[in-house]
């Protein structure tokens, strides 16, 4: 039994910076401190699984030289994290670097978008950690392509 208090910031931004280019991108401050607790030892410790601050920034490109052809790219970094409850192990920082291309076309009269998507570019290895304590592993580098056509 016990009591958990949050505090913090978020911000976000999202736009046309300029013409064909778009940002999209966040920021999270959080102080989770656990502030009652049965077990004196957690009293005034971060609450475990959650992060002190998380950035993202993502960029579109509408290139112009291909019409229907768009980059992207994102950066997300997030800071360490408490693994346990009395704050003695912490996840490490990490920062993961995605990018990817779309292309909007027309085949036959239907609309036609292609996408190609690299998550964790740089292949870093990177963990998280969840609310309920549980460890988990980031996803390596994985590349996707897609199709979708509106019927």
């Amino acid at each position: 039994h016990g009591l958990q208090r949050n505090r913090g910031l978020e911000a976000s931004i999202a736009g046309e910076l300029t013409r064909g280019v778009s940002l999209l991108g966040g920021a999270t401050l959080m102080r989770a401190t656990i502030v009652k607790s049965d077990m004196e030892e957690l009293r005034g410790k971060h609450a475990i699984g959650l992060l002190k601050a998380q950035v993202n920034l993502g960029a579109e490109w509408d290139t112009g030289v291909l019409p229907g052809l768009t980059l992207s790219g994102r950066a997300i970094h997030t800071t360490r994290a408490p693994a346990n409850d009395i704050n003695t192990l912490h996840v490490p920082a990490w920062t993961r670097f995605d990018v990817g291309a779309r292309y909007a076309t027309r085949v036959g009269g239907k609309a036609l978008t292609l996408r190609l998507n690299v998550e964790n570019l740089m292949n870093r290895n990177y963990y998280g950690v969840g609310a309920a304590g549980y460890l988990f592993v980031g996803s390596p580098r994985t590349v996707s392509l897609t199709a979708s056509m509106d019927l």
